[in-house]
């Protein structure tokens, strides 16, 4: 899988040829089949989905541009619709934002939770060998 990372410049960085590459370059990456992950440089959160959303529609934004040769009314009714699913992508983006919150936060606390458990374990087999010793000790010093 081709890891792509994005920084806060919003600038696209593929790992495997180092170096930065283009939205359209991504495109071509996934038309040509290769599986790709991209992750957000700073937090390693995974927004593959959101970005390809964002890459789709450029991709349409591109071909809507070829069609500004048509009637007025026509064309205004276009740009409404566009408008109309850029606000629906933002939407999808947010809700999948808060999805991905929603399910990575309680399993956050749940490892905390987990390493915390496994730590008193320890200690509670540390413990539990020290009052060994000692009982041992103390039958070795009864008469």
């Amino acid at each position: 899988m081709r890891l792509i990372r994005r920084y806060a410049n919003r600038k696209l960085y593929d790992v495997e040829k180092s170096r930065y590459i283009s939205l359209k370059e991504l495109g071509s990456l996934l038309s040509s089949g290769a599986k790709v992950r991209v992750e957000q440089a700073d937090s390693g959160e995974d927004i593959t989905l959101r970005t390809l959303a964002r890459l789709r529609l450029v991709e349409a934004e591109e071909t809507f541009d070829k069609v500004r040769t048509l009637p007025d009314h026509l064309r205004q009714r276009l740009e409404q619709g566009w408008s109309d699913l850029r606000l629906r992508v933002g939407s999808i983006e947010d809700r999948l934002t808060q999805l991905h919150r929603q399910v990575t936060e309680p399993l956050n606390t749940m490892v905390q939770i987990a390493r915390k458990l496994e730590h008193l374990d320890q200690q509670i087999e540390t413990l539990t060998q020290e009052v060994e010793r000692l009982r041992s000790e103390g039958r070795r010093d009864d008469p």
